[in-house]
């Protein structure tokens, strides 16, 4: 994810590291320039739209995979330790 990347790195520039999902911090992050406050707003906007398209699009693979036209294929795609992706 591209936009996730460069909230990352704008966020090191700023000697801040971000690991792991801390969006409530993300989003009560406060800057002292206006203008990286707004690149920063319009860069975690963008992590936020990508996360959630990409959350929209695991449904809708989920939902295709577990159609019975569809299982047959995906199973054997889906090596073992993925098969519970499946059942979601």
């Amino acid at each position: 994810m591209r936009a996730r990347h460069r909230v990352g790195k704008l966020l090191l520039r700023q000697g801040i590291v971000w690991s792991g999902p801390h969006h409530a911090w993300l989003a009560s992050l406060r800057f002292e320039r206006p203008a990286v406050q707004a690149a920063y707003e319009a860069c975690y906007d963008a992590v936020l739209m990508a996360e959630g398209r990409r959350a929209r699009l695991d449904a809708s693979i989920a939902a295709v995979a577990r159609d019975p036209e569809w299982f047959p294929v995906v199973s054997r795609l889906v090596s073992t330790s993925r098969e519970k992706w499946l059942c979601l």
